[in-house]
């Protein structure tokens, strides 16, 4: 099922799981291989649960780092020593993915507060509202390419195994830490 999902790679498609309900999932932009569509159509049920597995491991992380920005800082730090050593330039990974959307999701609530103090702000000049403008569309454009990196990270953990491990290693870490301390 590896060869699906690498020639999947190399022609630059993706396979996207239909939200919310789970139950499916495209391939964008839509595939004209017919013997690749054949060989998906086949695996179909594999590949979905592999899909769900990964939304799974990525919505933990996501409910255990919530709105907290050390949370995803402390995330950031624990896969950003693998990820400068495994760097291969031109090629996009699941370790690109999984960095770009922990830090797009630490400007959005980073923006976000920043925007916060500027709005509580009793005298609100030209400039502070500029500023406040600035923020909140940051916030926008981080949302969107936190999502965009979201969708690309739960393929990509497909072809990356060890990626995949070490997130569960770190959420299971996260659990029973949390459980320690109630």
């Amino acid at each position: 099922m590896n060869d699906i999902l690498i020639e999947l790679k190399k022609t630059n498609r993706k396979l996207l799981l239909k939200q919310p309900k789970k139950q499916g999932f495209q391939v964008k932009p839509k595939l004209d291989n017919d013997i690749l569509r054949k060989k998906l159509g086949l695996n179909q049920h594999r590949i979905l649960k592999l899909l769900v597995d990964s939304d799974l491991l990525i919505t933990s992380l996501e409910t255990w780092a919530h709105n907290d920005i050390t949370r995803w800082e402390a995330a950031h730090s624990k896969f950003i020593y693998k990820y400068v050593k495994s760097v291969q330039p031109y090629i996009q990974d699941a370790y690109d993915d999984l960095i770009s959307w922990i830090n797009a999701n630490q400007r959005i609530l980073s923006n976000r507060r920043k925007a916060k103090k500027l709005i509580e702000r009793k005298n609100s000049f030209g400039a502070n509202k500029v500023a406040i403008n600035f923020h909140l569309t940051s916030v926008n454009a981080y949302k969107r390419i936190s999502k965009q990196r979201r969708q690309q990270l739960l393929f990509n953990l497909l072809l990356h195994e060890e990626l995949y491990i070490r997130i569960e290693q770190y959420i299971e870490k996260i659990n029973k830490r949390e459980k320690k301390d109630e």
